[in-house]
């Protein structure tokens, strides 16, 4: 079996298992019979709520005091302790990205970004999201490699992982950041502020990239 087969797989039984976790969260919330055929997997589901809840009670004990939580995040519905802490601890100390474009990069959220590889031996291959001056790959020593690029490549899409490359991106603060945009989904829009406002910026996003599409039709 090769990699892609592989990976198809994984993808398949990642959506059968996610379609009967969404059963058993319905047969919860809705405090339906449980069906013998699944009754582990209910029980399973109602011990994840149970050390969910446990997880965010003690993680809210640990930032409720922080300025940050207490009188921004804390305010913000669709965001309650768990991400609020995953927020805090990748992003601190937050002075570290002079703008917001250097912290999109840093989360992988962005529309570009670069494929390269250096001058070291058979060379290091690595992916940023802005181009650099020298190999930033760590070598087994612990040091950071330093040699000079041999060739770049300016891609434009959303960074990912490829075989063979160093990616540079922290993807677990990408997949909080994607978690907390669905939260945002799910809000009403009179009640939620960030809500509208991601209603607001979609609008803008297909309106722009329909004029694109109508301008290439012209060509």
């Amino acid at each position: 079996m090769n990699e892609e087969e592989i990976e198809e797989e994984e993808k398949e039984v990642k959506q059968e298992t996610g379609k009967y976790a969404e059963i058993a969260q319905k047969i919860i919330d809705e405090k339906l019979p449980t069906p013998p055929e699944i009754a582990l997997l209910v029980q399973y589901a109602r011990e994840m709520i149970r050390t969910e809840k446990s997880i965010a009670k003690e993680l809210e004990s640990r930032v409720k005091d922080l300025p940050i939580y207490k009188y921004y995040l804390s305010k913000i519905t669709g965001i309650g302790p768990i991400f609020s802490a995953g927020l805090i601890a990748h992003l601190t100390p937050i002075d570290r990205f002079a703008t917001i474009s250097k912290l999109w990069a840093y989360t992988g959220l962005t529309t570009e970004y670069y494929k390269s590889e250096c001058t070291r031996g058979k060379g290091h291959k690595f992916i940023t999201t802005s181009p650099v001056a020298t190999c930033p790959v760590k070598m087994k020593n612990g040091e950071v490699c330093g040699a000079r690029i041999r060739k770049t490549e300016h891609i434009k899409g959303v960074p990912k992982r490829e075989k063979g490359y160093v990616l540079f991106i922290n993807e677990n603060l990408r997949t909080l950041m994607y978690k907390i945009a669905r939260s945002f989904e799910f809000q009403q829009e009179r009640k939620s502020y960030y809500r509208r406002l991601y209603v607001i910026q979609k609008e803008r996003y297909l309106a722009k990239l329909e004029g694109k599409n109508e301008k290439g039709e012209r060509g």
